[in-house]
C-alpha cells in the first residue's frame, strides 16, 4: 500500500521539525551546561577605571575556570561624576580601584564556585589570547579569608593598558635600533682601523698560549696536567686555609680585646678613655724617668750592684760574697748550738742573770760607768776610722 505523495511530504516535514527541535534542545542544554545557565547562581560585582572593551556576555574566570558570564556593565551616577573627589577619599593604595567613581560590572556566578570566592579574591580584566575577547578572571581566596556571599563587591585591579604596552614596546624596539646602528658603526670603525687584524693577531697568540700550556713544561701545564703538582697545590691551598682561619682568629681575639678596652675597667682603658688618663700617664712618666736614674746610677756608681754587674775581678767580688756568706752560716750554726759568748748568752740563762746582776751594780757604781762610757765612745772612733781606710782602699782600686 503506498503512501500518498503529500502525506509522505508531511512526514518528512514532521520529521524534519522535531529532529531540528531536539538538535536546538541540545544546543541550549550543551551551552546551558558550558555556561551554567541551569546552575543555582550568585551576583557579584567589581568595579574598573576602565573595562578595556568587556562586553555583556563576557565569561567569568576563576583561576581559568569558567564559572559565570558579565551580565551588567553600568557606569557611576552623574551626580558623583561631576562631583570633584575629595582628596581624604583618593584611593590609598596603588592598583585598588575606587568604586564610587568606577564602572561597576555585574558578574553571576555559579553557587559551586562560590566557596573559592573569598574576601582576599581579586578581580582583574584578562584578554583570551593576545588579541582576544576580554574576560573576567578571578583569583582563588584563601581559607583564612571569609566567603564571598551574593551581592558583595570584589577587590578589583585596572586592567593593562595595551595603548601603554605597545607604546612602551615600540620605545624598547627603537631603543634596540639605536644600539644596533651604534654597534654597527662601531664594528665598521673598528674595522676601518685595523682592529679586525689585531683580534686575528691577538688570537693566534692566545691560541699559541693555549698550546705551550698543553704541550710545554711549564708551571701552568703542571697544575693543570700533573697530578703531582695538582695535589701540591692541593695542600698548598689548604695550608692557606688553615692560615686564613687562624688570621681570622687572631683577629677575633683582638676584637675582643679592643672590645674589652673600649668597655672594660682595665689600666689602658683608663689611659684612653678615662678622666684621670693624662694624670695616670704623668705618673708613668715619673716611675719610668726614676728607673731610668736608678739604672743610670747602677751603670755608672760605685755601688754594689754596679759591681756585681760590670766589676771585671774574675769572679773574685762573688767568691768572697759567697765565702762571706758562707761564715755567716757558720757563725749562726755556732750561735744556734751554744758556742761562744753570744751563744752562751742566748743558751745559758745563768749567764744572762749574772748579766743582769753585774749591769745592775754597773748602773749602781758612777766610776764604772764612766769607763763603760769611755769604751764605748772609743770603740765608736775605731770603727769609724776602719770605715774611713775601707772606702779610701776601694776608691784607690776603683
Amino acid at each position: 500500500m503506498s503512501i500518498p505523495r503529500e502525506k509522505s511530504t508531511e512526514i518528512k516535514i514532521g520529521l524534519f521539525t522535531v529532529l531540528g527541535a531536539l538538535l536546538l534542545v541540545l544546543i541550549v542544554v550543551i551551552l546551558g551546561k558550558e555556561r551554567k545557565l541551569f546552575e543555582e547562581s550568585y551576583f557579584l560585582y567589581a568595579s574598573f577605571p576602565d573595562v578595556a572593551g568587556l562586553e555583556i556576555g563576557g565569561d567569568v574566570m576563576l583561576s581559568g575556570v569558567h564559572v559565570g558570564q558579565v551580565t551588567s556593565i553600568a557606569f557611576p551616577p552623574l551626580e558623583l561624576e561631576t562631583t570633584e573627589k575629595p582628596k581624604d577619599e583618593k584611593t590609598k593604595e596603588e592598583g585598588k580601584t575606587d568604586n564610587k567613581h568606577n564602572i561597576t560590572v555585574e558578574l553571576r556566578v555559579a553557587a559551586s564556585s562560590m566557596p573559592h570566592i573569598r574576601e582576599d579574591s581579586v578581580a582583574r580584566i584578562d584578554s583570551m589570547g593576545l588579541l582576544g575577547d576580554k574576560i573576567i578572571n578571578i583569583t582563588l581566596g584563601t581559607m583564612a579569608a571569609k566567603q564571598h556571599q551574593n551581592g558583595d563587591t570584589l577587590e578589583s585591579t585596572a586592567p593593562i593598558d595595551m595603548n601603554k604596552a605597545v607604546i612602551k614596546g615600540q620605545q624598547v624596539l627603537d631603543n634596540l635600533v639605536a644600539s644596533s646602528d651604534e654597534l654597527k658603526s662601531a664594528l665598521t670603525d673598528f674595522t676601518a682601523k685595523g682592529g679586525d687584524v689585531a683580534m686575528a693577531e691577538a688570537m693566534k697568540s692566545l691560541r699559541n698560549i693555549m698550546i705551550e700550556v698543553e704541550q710545554g713544561d711549564g708551571m701552568i701545564h703542571q697544575i693543570i696536567y700533573d697530578g703531582e703538582s695538582g695535589q701540591n697545590l692541593k695542600v698548598t691551598m689548604n695550608e692557606m686555609e688553615t692560615a686564613l682561619t687562624a688570621l681570622a682568629g687572631n683577629l677575633e681575639k683582638l676584637d675582643r680585646v679592643m672590645h674589652e678596652v673600649e668597655s672594660g675597667r682595665g689600666l689602658v682603658h683608663e689611659l684612653v678613655y678615662g678622666q684621670d688618663g693624662p694624670k695616670t700617664l704623668k705618673k708613668a712618666k715619673g716611675v719610668l724617668t726614676e728607673l731610668e736614674t736608678v739604672v743610670s746610677d747602677i751603670r755608672e756608681g760605685p755601688g754594689l750592684l754596679h759591681n756585681v754587674i760590670y766589676r771585671d775581678d774574675n769572679g773574685e767580688f762573688i767568691s768572697n760574697l759567697n765565702q762571706a756568706t758562707h761564715e755567716i752560716q757558720v757563725l749562726t750554726a755556732e750561735i744556734k748550738d751554744g758556742r761562744g759568748t753570744l751563744g752562751a748568752l742566748i743558751k745559758d740563762p745563768s749567764i744572762y742573770e749574772d748579766l743582769k746582776l753585774l749591769l745592775g751594780n754597773v748602773q749602781r757604781n758612777a766610776t764604772v760607768k764612766a769607763l763603760m762610757r769611755y769604751a764605748i765612745e772609743e770603740r765608736e772612733r775605731q770603727v769609724l776610722q776602719e770605715a774611713k781606710k775601707a772606702k779610701a782602699r776601694q776608691q784607690d782600686e776603683d
